[in-house]
């Protein structure tokens, strides 16, 4: 799979993978959360884990032909195989009247392309070694199912899509790129590939820095024009088109254009019309902010994988006379927290006055919380009809070069009010909150639970207090 992505990425995981940037913990996260579905998938066929790990081949092929002779075992975890000079260790392999399935273990609620590759390959490797499959799968998580308390009911947690008929389709095309990457790492020098949109899709390649890290830096990249992702910017890098002002002009949008202007002058852009923008804000100002739990395993009761899950909400409210005080919510326990966020969250609105979020987020979460509890859905579609969102007031009246590309309140608030930002915080982004939350919900000392609840309810409020810093400071352009 990392050959398919870049012959480069391939070559470098077998002869250069210390070269590879150091897990960051967002993806360490997002691999933990795996191994957890990992887990459970074989506890949804329960069987024998081959213990030889990923050094040790020739132990963990050993361990797996001793195991598939013995007719007691029903299903074989991690369960390894070679076949001309393919070697794949399958997540679950299952026996089935006479033949055995492979099952590829995902945890997504979508199989994708990628997906099918990677079980169909296992599943040639298994039938050229020689045992009979039955068929090849891939196993997802079944965006149907909703965790009732108590142990998870996992027939129902999982789906489990057959591939067998497009993975025999796969064959051709697995065969010519293993004959090819094979050839490849023959070579005693990397293969010459260049940067590009490939290095970021399907995945990110964990040795982009490393490819990119002869490239300058510049005080004004193309990274950071609006529009601009890593499928634009990467060939333009490796075209050497490294600043934003050397881009075309005739190329970019009016909003990329003004950008463009502000790092070449070092000048801030402002609108004529941002005084009038600053106008639909009627008193009193309710500043909303809300945090959600989505995990691939749920959690809480009621709650379905991945199921965007509102946790959480600040509100700094700023009275007629400029006062501001403070509200906040955060679940606590596995029961369902949506009819507590919601009646607190209505409380604390009042009836009446604008109510400032950053990003459509927060009208989201009101749209599927009234979907969910039709007895408020009123009231909370009320509070949408009051929605006011500073994001795109901002990113059509203002710009400044500290901005860095990006209209992230993360980045907006330091460039607006200096001295304030989110460096000094235990919990510095929604990931973070995530993770926080999970670990709340798993901790058994009351004390240690106490501090992450601070540090969750002071990092939602600052979330809050920050847009009422922005709009403060923006009325002074």
């Amino acid at each position: 799979m990392s050959g398919r992505q870049c012959t480069l990425r391939l070559w470098n995981d077998w002869f250069r993978r210390e070269l590879a940037t150091p897990v960051d913990p967002s993806s360490q996260a997002r691999f933990d959360e795996g191994n957890e579905v990992g887990e459970l998938a074989r506890k949804r066929f329960p069987g024998v884990l081959v213990a030889a790990d990923h050094r040790h081949s020739d132990g963990a092929l050993a361990e797996t032909a001793r195991l598939l002779a013995d007719p007691t075992v029903e299903a074989v975890h991690e369960a390894a195989f070679e076949h001309q000079g393919a070697f794949v260790r399958v997540d679950i392999l299952a026996r089935r009247n006479g033949a055995w399935d492979v099952i590829e273990v995902k945890s997504v609620l979508d199989v994708d392309e990628t997906h099918r590759m990677d079980a169909a390959y296992q599943g040639w490797v298994v039938a050229g070694a020689g045992l009979p499959v039955g068929s090849i799968s891939v196993m997802a998580l079944n965006r149907e199912y909703r965790y009732q308390g108590g142990d998870l009911n996992l027939a129902g947690l999982f789906r489990i899509e057959d591939i067998t008929t497009e993975a025999a389709a796969l064959v051709p095309l697995i065969e010519a790129d293993l004959f090819r990457f094979q050839a490849l790492l023959q070579q005693t020098s990397a293969p010459d590939v260049a940067p590009g949109r490939h290095c970021a899709s399907p995945y990110e390649c964990p040795y982009l820095a490393y490819c990119t890290r002869h490239w300058p830096a510049v005080p004004d990249p193309v990274d950071w024009l609006p529009g601009f992702g890593s499928a634009k910017c990467l060939p333009l890098h490796a075209a050497s088109t490294h600043r934003m002002v050397d881009l075309p002009l005739e190329s970019l949008t009016a909003q990329q254009f003004q950008v463009v202007a502000c790092h070449r002058d070092n000048q801030p852009w402002v609108s004529e019309g941002l005084r009038e923008a600053l106008r639909p804000f009627a008193p009193p100002i309710h500043f909303l902010d809300f945090e959600t739990f989505a995990p691939a395993v749920p959690r809480l009761i009621g709650t379905g994988p991945r199921e965007i899950m509102p946790v959480q909400w600040s509100c700094h409210t700023m009275a007629v006379e400029g006062q501001l005080t403070h509200r906040e919510f955060l679940a606590e326990g596995l029961a369902n927290p949506r009819e507590a966020f919601a009646t607190s969250l209505l409380k604390a609105l009042e009836a009446e006055g604008s109510i400032c979020v950053y990003s459509p987020y927060e009208q989201g979460v009101l749209r599927r919380l009234a979907d969910s509890l039709p007895h408020l859905a009123p009231d909370l579609r009320a509070l949408m009809t009051r929605l006011v969102d500073l994001l795109p007031l901002i990113r059509e009246n203002l710009y400044l070069p500290a901005f860095q590309g990006s209209y992230s309140i993360k980045k907006v608030l330091p460039a607006l009010v200096p001295g304030f930002d989110y460096s000094q915080l235990q919990i510095q982004d929604g990931l973070q909150a995530g993770i926080a939350f999970a670990k709340m919900l798993d901790e058994s000392d009351s004390l240690a639970r106490q501090a992450i609840r601070n540090d969750l309810l002071t990092y939602c409020g600052q979330d809050t207090l920050a847009m009422v810093k922005i709009r403060e400071a923006m009325k002074s352009f």
